[in-house]
């Protein structure tokens, strides 16, 4: 089992099958204050938060002013060979900004061993329609709720109706046939919906996105890392597919935390190994992951350049559509 080191002493034992989790993810939270922001309830911004920094007090002392360097040691920095966290939040946002985008630029230049971003410092002031605006967007949010709950249910009438597929679509464009004996209310074949004997709303929206569900997997992983060491930020395939299906315990033992924790587990419980594994070959193929390492002959999987381009480009859609 790929990396299943993770898993501490206390989680090696017995355990029953983890719940789906329901909670505020990250993106969900840009989505609301987006939304908040056009309706002018509110603004925001991200600000230099928390990063990594790993340089020698000897590179920096060339390559930085006594100034930069004293509002370095505010924020943290002490020249540990294993690195420093940073907090920017210590020092004025100006100063940060400038001190966050020199350090940045040394990175980029590798005159320093690594600069990561951890986490950033979200600001939010009051907006210029605070009461009006909140009102407006709730009103928006809720008639976009109940417009994607409207088209879900003719999604689940369609997949729940006992009629031949081509019958039911041909009858919808004003003609009519035969059925078509191939199809899976035909074949009497139920699917990945078997082992169900309910589906929401949430898992049917999913079920027709399994690969932005794959990368959002990798994305929370890799930005929830508690170490840049590709062990902690990468994945591996075999473990990956488990988590996705709600699968926290495999024949090698239990999966580690970096994958349990992970707020997309169990959120494609719904769809069959095989077409989970044909997904994850999918995104290796386009160019959305690639292999970053490698953990006991094992390779680690991360989001390319392009696979993260996809991911970001789904959040600004769900925020431009409100979620629906």
């Amino acid at each position: 089992m790929e990396d299943s080191e993770e898993g501490d002493t206390e989680d090696e034992e017995e355990e029953t099958a983890t719940p789906l989790r329901r909670e505020l993810g990250l993106e969900n939270l840009e989505r609301t204050l987006s939304s908040l922001e056009r309706a002018r309830v509110l603004e925001y911004e991200y600000r230099p938060g928390k990063a990594l920094l790993q340089a020698s007090e000897d590179v920096l002392g060339e390559c930085l002013t006594d100034e930069e360097i004293a509002l370095l040691r505010k924020v943290g920095y002490g020249g540990a060979e294993r690195g420093d966290g940073l907090d920017f939040s210590q020092i004025p946002p100006e100063k940060a900004l400038e001190l966050d985008q020199r350090l940045y630029r040394l990175f980029k230049e590798r005159r320093i061993g690594l600069y990561h971003y951890r986490e950033p410092l979200l600001y939010i002031r009051a907006g210029q329609g605070l009461e009006v605006g909140y009102r407006h967007w709730d009103q928006e949010r809720r008639e976009l709720e109940k417009s994607a709950k409207e088209r879900l249910a003719q999604v689940r009438r369609y997949a729940e109706n006992a009629r031949c597929r081509a019958q039911v679509l041909l009858k919808h464009l004003g003609e009519s046939s035969a059925a078509c004996a191939v199809c899976d209310v035909c074949e009497r074949d139920p699917g990945p919906w078997e082992a169900l004997e309910g589906l929401e709303e949430e898992e049917l929206e999913r079920a027709y996105r399994p690969l932005d569900t794959l990368l959002a997997f990798f994305a929370w992983a890799e930005e929830s890392a508690r170490s840049r060491e590709a062990r902690y930020m990468y994945l591996g395939e075999r473990s990956t597919l488990m988590a996705l299906r709600g699968q926290d315990r495999g024949k090698s033992g239990s999966l580690g935390r970096k994958y349990t924790d992970n707020r997309f587990f169990g959120h494609l419980s719904f769809i069959k190994e095989k077409e989970l594994e044909r997904t994850f070959e999918a995104a290796l193929k386009e160019g959305y992951l690639e292999p970053k390492g490698a953990y006991e002959g094992s390779p680690l999987y991360g989001l390319t350049e392009r696979g993260r381009a996809r991911h970001e480009r789904r959040l600004r859609q769900e925020v431009a559509h409100g979620g629906a």
